[in-house]
């Protein structure tokens, strides 16, 4: 379970870095 959390967390992190770098 907590090995699902940390990818969910990482994947968030992941998303969010794409979006800010498209928002250029």
């Amino acid at each position: 379970m907590f090995l699902c959390a940390s990818i969910e967390k990482l994947q968030e992190t992941y998303q969010e870095s794409l979006s800010g770098t498209t928002r250029v």
